[in-house]
């Protein structure tokens, strides 16, 4: 069930996630799940994840957000009903405060990412994980 999650979700949608602060979770989760967990180096099932896992937390980095939408996700265009506002229907804890971020503890999740990789190339060679990944995310790292 996991590798269905990582191959389905993180690696073909990671790019889709909206906002800075989303987008900064994301990152800071999947550095987590890449350098915390000894199971992508100890189990030959999950070694194949890894090595696309990174690219796809690269894109996150490197490339700008994805906001194309499925052909199911069209929404047909409903006239406002006279008289109806929508300042009413916010939730009564909405007051235009600023969103915020769980991973306030982590400034810069580039940092967070490279400083994770060196902690974890001190356990294992990253040497041929990296040597298999695309060339525009090696370059990147």
């Amino acid at each position: 069930m996991f590798v269905m999650v990582v191959e389905k979700l993180f690696i073909v949608d990671a790019q889709k996630v909206l906002g800075s602060t989303d987008r900064k979770t994301l990152a800071v989760g999947i550095t987590k799940l890449l350098t915390e967990l000894d199971v992508f180096f100890t189990n030959t099932n999950m070694n194949a994840l890894w090595a696309p896992l990174l690219p796809a937390l690269v894109s996150v980095f490197a490339l700008p957000e994805d906001e194309s939408t499925e052909g199911a996700e069209h929404f047909v265009e409903i006239e406002k009903a006279a008289g109806y506002q929508a300042s009413y229907s916010q939730p009564a804890t909405h007051t235009g405060r600023k969103q915020l971020d769980p991973m306030e503890d982590i400034a810069d999740a580039r940092i967070f990412l490279a400083t994770s990789l060196g902690k974890l190339s001190a356990k294992y060679p990253l040497k041929t994980i990296v040597l298999s990944m695309q060339a525009d995310a090696v370059a990147f790292l």
